[in-house]
Order: C-alpha cells, then structure tokens, then sequence
C-alpha cells in the first residue's frame, strides 16, 4: 500500500474529525467542567483545533511552556520537550506545534504499521481494512489531539516494524523513546523478550563443527537482541532518576496521579472491577447525556473486545 493511499484516507479522517469538532458545539452544550479552559484559548486557533487540547492537552501545553508545576509529573516529558523544541518552527504556537507532532507522528506510524502489515500477513486488502478500521474507531481522533497517542503509535509501530526486521538497535530506539512518552512504553521489553525466544536454538550446539560462521553470526544476533531489551527500562529509568533528583520520589509519575481527579488511581484496575462499575451506572444513574456516553463506551469496548 503506498503513501499516497495512506495520505488521502488521513486526510479524509482529519477533514471529518475536524468537521465535527466544527459542529459539535451546536448540538453538544459546553457544561462547564473542564478547567485550564483558557490554555488553548490563548494560541488564537479557530475553536475546532483548541477543542482537540482540551483535559491532558491543556498540561502538556503548560509543560512545554513553563516546565513542570507541582504534580504534572505524572505526564511524561518527551511530548511536551518536543512541542517546547520545536515551537519556534511555528511561530511559538505551542498549540499549533503539538498538533503538527501529533498529526504528523500518527501519520508516518501508518505508513509503517502498513509496511509492518506487509511483513507480518503479505496481504494488501487486509493491510488497508487494518487501516481504515484504526481511523474509523470512536476515539482515534485522539491520535491527531494534543495528546501522545498519535506520537506514541508511531514509536511503537517503528519499534516493532525494526523488530520484526532484526534491525534491533533501531528497534531499541524507537522503545526507548516510547518509555519516554508513556509508562505502556516499558512494557515494549515483552516484544524483545518474545524474539529472543523465538531465536532461540537449543540444537545451535551441534552445528559448531559443520556451520561456526553462522553460529556464531547467531549468538552476536542474540547478543545485540539482549542488550536492547533493556533500551525500554533505561528510558524509563532515565525519567525516575530526573524525578528523584527534583521530588525525592523516582515513582512520583504514579504517586501524583490521584491530583488530577477523574478517579485516577495508582493501583491495578481489573477488568471485573470495571464492568462493575458500569453496571451501576446503568442500573443508577440518572438518563442524562453522560449516562449515554457511558452506554456507548460500554458497547464499543465489548464490540471490539469480542
């Protein structure tokens, strides 16, 4: 599938995602709820941009332009680094910057996901329906938001593209970065730990005699495979140790997490925990606009979950 293909179905999603941030407002009330309100306000874009850095958006924009206050540590640091780096590419626009990084981030990762596709099942009509789904799901419009699911779609992609290529050092960068850009990030060492399995050879012994180049190539290989595994732990590792420097608390992207309300928490959530908690919902609460919300979160989850 070629990059002209992709470009035009991106297009087609960013046009209407930004055409019903254009008309929600009519139909949709705002109730007043979400503070920093006035954070993308200031950036002077029209109301269906502003609109797409609203809740987390509005902290990464305060990172990226005053580093962190008290807490925001619980937002990790390469999002908002590369707005403040890169801003002046865009007039300073904080806002305009992030939504470039986003777009265009969730953009590269779905030219590699295709190539990822093509080395993965060779089967091209496959690859462009795995697409089209990605972009037609409820809540993609995060990917080209002020958030970073569209910059960390693109590291994870390349990180398991440069994977499945044995391009490992490559690989490695991509989770590094990753684990910079949220905690999921650390858990990309399962992919490394996954390959390294699958090379693994119990037999390679016995071709010593017959086979020594391609043996040894073959321990080098895994060598390399094992010592980027890690290359997910050292980026986090690099964003505890900054945090232990500045708070005390290395942990301190989780212990801040209960500040921003919306009931966060730093403990495991099991999934029996959540369909409790909608259940009640649907047996309790009033019929308002969020209690529908909550039925169509409900559906769409369960849908794709079977």
């Amino acid at each position: 599938m070629g990059f002209a293909f992709i470009l035009f179905l991106f297009i087609g999603f960013r046009l209407v995602d930004w055409l019903i941030g254009y008309l929600s407002p009519f139909f949709i009330p705002y109730l007043g709820f979400f503070p920093y309100k006035e954070v993308a306000a200031q950036y002077n874009l029209p109301h269906f941009l502003t609109a797409l850095a609203n809740f987390d958006g509005a902290h990464y924009l305060l990172i990226a332009k005053n580093g962190y206050a008290q807490y925001q540590q619980a937002f990790f640091p390469l999002y908002p680094l590369l707005i403040r780096w890169l801003s002046p590419l865009f007039l300073n626009n904080h806002l305009l910057t992030a939504l470039v990084i986003s777009n265009a981030s969730f953009l590269l990762g779905l030219f590699i996901f295709s190539k990822y596709l093509k080395l993965a099942i060779n089967n091209q009509q496959l690859t462009m329906w795995s697409i089209i789904f990605l972009l037609l799901f409820p809540t993609s419009f995060f990917f080209g938001a002020v958030y970073t699911e569209g910059l960390f779609f693109f590291l994870l992609i390349g990180c398991l593209y440069f994977l499945k290529k044995e391009r490992f050092y490559l690989a490695g960068i991509f989770a590094f970065f990753a684990s910079l850009t949220k905690l999921i990030g650390l858990f990309l060492i399962i992919f490394f730990i996954l390959k390294l399995i699958e090379n693994f050879n119990p037999f390679d012994k016995l071709r010593i005699d017959t086979e020594q180049g391609r043996s040894i190539k073959f321990k080098i290989k895994n060598f390399n495979l094992l010592i980027v595994a890690f290359f997910p732990v050292l980026g986090l590792g690099i964003y505890a140790f900054y945090l232990w420097q500045t708070t005390g608390d290395p942990f301190f992207f989780l212990h801040s997490q209960w500040a921003f309300g919306a009931h966060r928490t730093s403990n495991l959530v099991f999934l029996p925990q959540v369909y409790f908690r909608y259940l009640k919902i649907f047996f309790t609460a009033n019929w308002n606009f969020q209690y529908f919300i909550s039925l169509f979160e409900f559906f769409i989850f369960n849908f794709v979950l079977f």
